[in-house]
């Protein structure tokens, strides 16, 4: 009996089975490609941390030095170009801190460890930026910020703040 229904579950399956189930492979072909293709488009991603003078004492003339880190992660290969706008509270293009509307901590932000290359945002001058080609990776890129306290010893006590915009351009 058992082998009964087995025969005739397999006689069922060849009646039922559609027509190209038991066709064969010719011997003619033919073909054509598939175009694939992808167009990876320049792209840069710029990250900021905080820049903390922490306590100073502007009774005291003396250079106070900070640092930290811009990282700017690009396509490979790309060219890009990062600026520092002055800030809001700027004045004539000069970096300040503000405790309120009326008294200013001045500072500035360079582009190398001697604080001689300021770090500007003008694109039409590249020297004020930071120049960099990418390399698919993030890359990072000091700021060195100093307050020079020997001409602003009249300010008040208090926490002095500014928000400077970085650009990537690429």
């Amino acid at each position: 009996m058992k082998k009964t229904l087995t025969q005739l579950a397999i006689a069922t399956a060849l009646i039922t089975a559609p027509a190209w189930a038991n066709a064969q492979v010719g011997a003619e072909t033919d073909s054509d490609t598939i175009a694939v293709s992808a167009a990876v488009a320049n792209s840069c991603i710029i990250s900021t941390n905080p820049l903390d003078f922490g306590n100073v004492d502007v009774t005291v003339a003396a250079n106070v030095d900070q640092t930290t880190l811009i990282e700017v992660t690009c396509t490979n290969d790309a060219t890009y170009h990062i600026g520092l706008n002055a800030g809001i509270n700027e004045d004539v293009g000069q970096r300040r801190m503000a405790l309120d509307a009326t008294n200013f901590l001045i500072y500035e932000l360079y582009k190398d460890l001697g604080h001689t290359e300021v770090w500007g945002n003008d694109t039409g001058v590249e020297t004020t930026l930071v120049a960099e080609i990418g390399t698919g990776s993030a890359q990072p890129h000091s700021v060195y910020g100093r307050i020079v306290t020997d001409t602003q010893n009249g300010l008040p006590a208090g926490s002095y703040t500014d928000t400077v915009t970085a650009t990537v351009y690429y």
